[in-house]
């Protein structure tokens, strides 16, 4: 289902995937835990790469899984273009890294939880749709 707000307007959108967690609680940052088969990070990146509304993605990480996160988003990302930034000290400071890493075309941005999978492309595109309409 599509939400027409979402692609009616002139808006490019970006997204940044907010993944820097060190998950001190858990132990281990928990957005690299496996969960069916895949990084749980991935199954809200795989949402995003499904949606052609969504122009660019800034994946913000830890400086030790750089590589990783590179190597996890060139598999899922077949089109969308990404870049893999470093976060900050904070949770403001890395979303301000991941829009950093934004292209200027990207006229608007959703901010999402890396360590939140199930993400669903109807309630991004109804956000969008938000967004769009005001």
């Amino acid at each position: 289902m599509q939400n027409s707000n979402a692609t009616d307007t002139n808006l490019t959108w970006g997204a940044v995937v907010v993944a820097a967690g060190r998950g001190t609680r858990l132990g281990r940052p928990k957005q690299l835990l496996e969960v069916g088969g895949m990084p749980l990070v991935g199954w809200c990146l795989r949402t995003f790469a499904r949606m052609p509304e969504i122009a660019h993605v800034a994946i913000v990480a830890e400086p030790d899984a750089l590589e990783g996160m590179n190597g996890l988003a060139a598999r899922i990302f077949s089109t969308t273009p990404f870049a893999v930034v470093v976060g900050g000290a904070t949770r403001q400071a890395s979303v301000a890294n991941g829009l950093d890493a934004l292209p200027d075309t990207c006229t608007a941005v959703l901010v999402h939880d890396g360590a939140r999978p199930l993400l669903h492309a109807d309630d991004v595109l109804a956000g969008m749709g938000k967004v769009g309409a005001g």
